[in-house]
């Protein structure tokens, strides 16, 4: 399998007498599902921060379809981030004034390269989008995602984050919410999607009742050689 993500000698801390992450090695292959668990506080949101390139790492590297992030300069790694992932977030982080479709198609205003892959018709691309996530863009059409229920919110932001067709998927405790049956529905859903574009899924939680159907699991904390206090 392809190498789409590495990380070798990370090391990260908040402060220069802290060590929040120590991790030796971390690889994830194109097209693989990893699932990560962790408990509340012990670094998997800064460890994301890291492999978006928003945040830097004090030593080691984080190569991402065979870049270094480290050695890129801020715009570089935006651009990166833009072209390469897509994040569903905790709390999907929508733009509550604008509708599902218009929500979808935001990716494509930060980067040439999904936009391109979209072609001509992005609302079309959008809406097959939301319609596979059994969302109908039409009926939803100039409703502000605000007004959208929770699951309508978890499904738009899927979307977003798979136009384009970036390499990889990076979903944070984004079934926190739900009930076990919405979370398995919403898990098989994702999955399915990212197979069908061949996209790796790196699936950050705390629950490890989810990792069934995952190619991989791991445990940050076994990882993580740190034993400064963490924090998220």
């Amino acid at each position: 399998m392809v190498e789409l993500l590495s990380l070798t000698g990370l090391r990260f801390g908040w402060r220069s007498d802290q060590t929040l992450l120590d991790i030796d090695a971390l690889a994830l292959a194109s097209g693989e599902r990893l699932f990560l668990r962790g408990p509340s506080g012990c670094g998997k949101s800064t460890l994301l921060g890291l492999i978006g390139g928003v945040l830097q790492p004090r030593s080691g590297s984080i190569h991402l379809l065979g870049q270094a992030l480290e050695a890129l300069r801020p715009a570089a790694r935006d651009r990166l981030r833009a072209d390469h992932i897509g994040f569903v977030f905790q709390q999907f982080n929508l733009l509550p004034y604008l509708d599902a479709r218009d929500n979808v198609l935001l990716p494509l205003g930060f980067s040439r390269r999904r936009a391109a892959a979209v072609g001509s018709d992005p609302r079309a691309r959008a809406d097959e989008l939301l319609r596979r996530l059994n969302l109908d863009a039409d009926a939803l059409a100039g409703q502000a995602a605000a007004e959208l229920s929770f699951g309508q919110q978890q499904r738009v932001a899927v979307a977003r984050a798979l136009i384009g067709a970036p390499e990889l998927i990076v979903a944070d405790e984004p079934t926190s919410a739900l009930d076990a049956d919405n979370r398995k529905a919403f898990l098989d859903l994702l999955a399915k999607e990212c197979a069908r574009s061949g996209t790796a899924l790196l699936f950050v939680s705390h629950d490890a009742s989810l990792a069934d159907g995952f190619d991989r699991v791991l445990d940050l904390p076994a990882l993580n050689r740190a034993t400064a206090p963490a924090c998220c």
